[in-house]
């Protein structure tokens, strides 16, 4: 889905740690998805294009997302719901850098290098042949808990 995006993202919470298991784990309500701060115009713009709505996640309450709105700390989270796409709940979280640096938007004296930050790729994801072949191991889940 995102793949046509000239973005970092990964995917980051249960599903990450299912494709460094490859294998399904558990059942999954949504797919978390970890991307550049400054990229979230390029993706939350592609994602209302889709038809998909989108929410922002601050002190436990969903707030609407107002479009061009360009979010900053201490929102890092964006909920996106499109009931007619599988899997239909998109969790987008936001993460700080500076240049190559991936900053811990905590800490940010915790840093470390961009390129050692986004993994997925270690594990073969930058093939589309592989990514599709996880996204569908994804869908295959959701799809088998309704």
């Amino acid at each position: 889905m995102l793949s046509p995006l000239e973005m970092k993202w990964d995917f980051c919470g249960g599903w990450a740690i299912d494709l460094f298991l490859n294998r399904i784990t558990r059942s999954h309500k949504d797919v978390d998805v970890a991307i550049l701060r400054r990229d979230q115009r390029l993706l939350f713009a592609f994602l209302c294009q889709q038809g998909w709505t989108l929410e922002q996640a601050v002190d436990g309450k969903l707030h609407p997302f107002q479009e061009n709105e360009f979010l900053t700390l201490p929102v890092h989270t964006i909920w996106c719901r499109k009931t007619d796409y599988r899997p239909d709940f998109l969790e987008v979280l936001l993460n700080e850098s500076d240049q190559d640096q991936f900053v811990f938007r905590r800490d940010s004296r915790i840093q470390c290098l961009l390129s050692e930050t986004f993994c997925a790729r270690t594990f073969g994801l930058s093939d589309p042949c592989t990514r599709d072949r996880f996204t569908l191991q994804v869908e295959r889940a959701v799809l088998s808990r309704e």
